[in-house]
Formats: structure tokens, C-alpha cells, sequence
């Protein structure tokens, strides 16, 4: 098996953000950032279970939405992946 070739990873959640973001930070100061990885980009994202209220509020709702445009504004869709 041969190495991945990522060009994103999206953690989702906070477990998964720790893995990449240091876990002292709050979510409000990681949502909505990007940090490079080896060759891929890491764009955090909250959990979306109904249990958390942090989506709920509209600053964070708006970092998310952010968060979103980012990940779509880096067409990745354009470049295929190689074989």
C-alpha cells in the first residue's frame, strides 16, 4: 500500500481537532482557521450533533459558514487526483 496523497483533511469534532490544534485553544479560535499539514490543508470543523449548543449561536454559526466558503473556495474538484 502506498502512501496517501491528501490535499484536505477535515477534523470533525473536537477529538479530532486535538489531533492538529492544541487543545487548550476554545473552538471559537480554532473554527474558521487553516493550517498546513505535510502537503494537505486542515480546516477544523465543530461537531454537528443536535446534544451541542455551540452551532446554535450565531458568531459561531458564522464561523462555520466561513469555515465552509474556505474549504470550497479551494477547488479541489478542478485537479484530479493521481492513480
Amino acid at each position: 500500500m502506498t502512501g496517501l496523497n491528501l490535499r484536505l483533511i477535515i477534523p470533525v469534532g473536537r477529538l479530532a481537532i486535538d489531533a492538529f490544534f492544541p487543545a487548550s485553544k476554545a473552538l471559537e479560535k480554532i473554527i474558521g482557521q487553516r493550517l498546513k499539514y505535510s502537503r494537505a490543508l486542515v480546516v477544523p470543523l465543530p461537531h454537528p450533533s443536535d446534544l451541542s449548543r455551540w452551532y446554535q449561536n450565531q458568531e459561531h454559526r458564522a464561523l462555520i459558514y466561513y469555515a465552509l466558503e474556505m474549504i470550497r473556495d479551494l477547488n479541489l474538484t478542478s485537479t484530479p487526483l493521481p492513480l
